[in-house]
């Protein structure tokens, strides 16, 4: 009996393993970009968003355009693989060729997006996939031409051979024929998609590798998103939502273009002021960030000022979780929390999906995230549980191993020997 349960057990364990990596490898990469037109907007996507939401409603939006779908797809693609290499541009090296055309243009990535070829799948317009066992040419873009005229999403499965040809460090324009071609006789609109069929590692992060990038023209500069802030070249933040609690209620507060207007940054100091319209009792709650630098590194203090509501005229420093961050890398937190010091007057000031960077701003693309959530995140409690569990079924075959005892009347060669008289007829 002990021994089927100990099988049980591993197996029970196999399964959860096997079924873990099998999820996780689901997850891809996908970037997107408008090959014609302009079907697409590119806006800054959340690091702390759902991918598999804002790629489905991005296809969906595209779509809903009367425009068309070209997919590159390779066989397997992480995140990981966009790392920058010393290695030089090559034929063959279709992710370096990409990242050279990226750097000319504006396009969105989501950094892990379950099974994208299903959501293109599912498009009700036709879907034509074509092999391409060799560069990408005339012939190449003339299938895809005529495929364009019998659906709406065509499908590239890209193979080792590369997309360029045999040429070593190809030009910016070769590269563009490629990944930005033009389909005169086509008059729909066109959004490139480069993404994998399977994840290349065993598992990926799926909380801090969302990167955005607008590269957009200037008469474009302005995104249409509320969410998103932008003060001058040295400070960009996100923030989902806000509420105050205070008095033993919570107030919603609402996010607009104008909430962060009287922010301002330098090169050395920022200050992010989020500025919330009258809201219930609260006539306005403002809520000012103070980054400064040091050693390396950026901190901030936080401040909130309320007025007309519950305590009145509320003027206190918040203590807030440990925003810091090395100098070129934002802050992200999931829930991040700021409460007053104040136990008699406990006010609490809570954003959801909050992202900042002050300094060391790229445009509109954020850096990789710092994240608020604690050491012990639930894949480290994952992995500790799964190694206690080894251990102790170790242990128990250890333990059932020597509890096995032999019957010593036979082994003794001095005993007295077992006789059996047979038995008359």
């Amino acid at each position: 009996m002990g021994i089927l349960s100990l099988s049980t057990i591993l197996f029970t364990v196999n399964v959860f393993i096997f079924n873990f990596y099998a999820v996780s490898s689901d997850e891809v990469p996908a970037v997107l970009w408008n090959i014609k037109g302009d079907a697409m907007q590119v806006k800054p996507v959340s690091a702390l968003g759902h991918d598999d939401t804002v790629f489905s409603d991005t296809l969906k939006e595209v779509l809903q355009n009367d425009a068309n779908i070209l997919l590159f797809a390779v066989n397997k693609l992480s995140l990981e693989d966009f790392s920058s290499s010393e290695m030089p541009v090559s034929s063959n090296n279709t992710l370096q060729n990409l990242q050279k055309f990226l750097d000319t243009q504006s396009y969105m990535i989501m950094s892990s997006v379950m099974d994208p070829m299903k959501h293109v799948h599912e498009a009700h317009c036709g879907v034509q996939e074509i092999v391409v066992d060799q560069s990408i040419d005339e012939n190449i873009l003339q299938s895809i031409a005529v495929a364009f005229q019998r659906s709406c999403v065509v499908i590239l499965h890209i193979t080792d051979a590369g997309v360029v040809g045999m040429t070593i460090d190809p030009k910016l324009d070769d590269i563009q024929k490629v990944f930005l071609p033009s389909f005169d006789k086509t008059s729909k609109q066109i959004v490139g998609v480069f993404t994998g069929m399977k994840s290349s590692w065993g598992n990926s992060n799926k909380e801090h590798h969302t990167l955005r990038n607008l590269l957009q023209a200037e008469e474009e500069a302005a995104v249409d998103d509320n969410k998103f802030f932008k003060i001058k070249d040295c400070l960009i933040a996100y923030a989902e939502s806000a509420s105050i609690f205070a008095s033993n209620k919570t107030v919603n507060l609402t996010i607009t273009k104008d909430t962060a207007s009287d922010s301002d940054c330098s090169n050395s100091t920022a200050k992010l002021v989020l500025s919330f319209k009258p809201s219930e009792e609260f006539s306005s709650v403002v809520v000012t960030f103070d980054f400064n630098i040091t050693t390396g590194s950026w901190w901030a203090k936080a401040k909130v000022v309320t007025t007309g509501g519950k305590p009145k005229d509320f003027d206190e420093e918040l203590a807030n979780a440990d925003m810091s961050a090395p100098l070129g890398f934002s802050f992200s937190c999931g829930k991040f929390e700021l409460r007053s010091k104040n136990s008699t007057n406990f006010v609490k000031f809570t954003i959801e999906r909050f992202q900042v960077q002050p300094f060391a701003v790229k445009g509109s693309r954020f850096s990789e995230s710092f994240d608020c959530v604690t050491w012990f995140t639930i894949p480290i409690w994952m992995g500790i549980f799964v190694s206690l569990l080894f251990i102790l079924i170790t242990n128990c075959g250890i333990f059932a191993l020597y509890s096995v005892k032999t019957m010593d009347r036979f082994d003794d060669p001095k005993g007295k020997t077992i006789t059996v008289a047979a038995a008359a007829d």
